[in-house]
């Protein structure tokens, strides 16, 4: 492997987690956080355009977005 590839696998993350509501999404970021990424939530009626505004003020971003449980399906997820 490359020397970025290597580096780029050790870089913590600052992960942005659009919480949709479903009851698996605290395990992610338990996970995430045990590895030792920062991991900040934001549930799914935040607007998008704060989310996005949020993504772009960080270093090393990942945007995760939670499974939608079924009785939630049919609803708008990031509104903006």
């Amino acid at each position: 492997m490359s020397n970025t590839t290597n580096s780029a696998k050790n870089e913590l993350a600052n992960i942005v987690f659009v919480d949709n509501f479903d009851s698996f999404t605290y395990n992610l970021v338990d996970q995430f956080r045990s590895l030792g990424h920062n991991v900040k939530i934001y549930r799914n009626h935040i607007a998008a355009d704060k989310i996005a505004k949020a993504v772009l003020e960080l270093d090393n971003p990942v945007v995760v977005l939670s499974p939608v449980p079924v009785r939630l399906q049919k609803r708008v997820v990031c509104q903006s």
